[in-house]
């Protein structure tokens, strides 16, 4: 996340703590009062439609130019905010960093968003994962 930390349309991270206690990882990212997009989706324009769909291709292609793959791009991973426009791609945790060559695990993503290389198995994805 702190690779991510200044892309756009990518959640903030603020701070990352560690409880005292228990030494439970805490991750603290910005505040926003920003509804998950299933709740306002039918309020959209077509032209509304564009903006948001550019915003998340340009938070994509931000995290893909840092060697970031999200592996769970979903509408419930996707934050508006309807009167200033605004969008957060969140929840980061099954993101990985792209090697070339490399096996992935097979299990990420949500089971009804899955690309097709997950379904079939094929460990050697790569950033194409996040637009499908």
């Amino acid at each position: 996340m702190n690779e991510l930390k200044n892309g756009p349309s990518i959640v903030k991270l603020v701070d990352a703590l560690k409880d005292e206690e228990d030494d439970t990882p805490c991750l603290v990212f910005e505040k926003t009062n920003m509804k998950d997009i299933h709740e306002v989706k039918d309020s959209f324009t077509p032209e509304d439609i564009k903006l948001y769909m550019y915003k998340i291709l340009e938070g994509i292609n931000y995290s893909h130019s840092k060697g970031v793959i999200h592996r769970d791009i979903k509408m419930n991973n996707i934050l508006v905010d309807i009167e200033s426009k605004d969008l957060r791609i969140i929840d980061w945790g099954l993101s990985e960093y792209y090697h070339s060559s490399f096996p992935y695990n097979l299990k990420v993503s949500t089971k009804f968003y899955r690309a097709p290389e997950l379904i079939l198995g094929y460990q050697y994805y790569d950033y194409s994962l996040d637009i499908w």
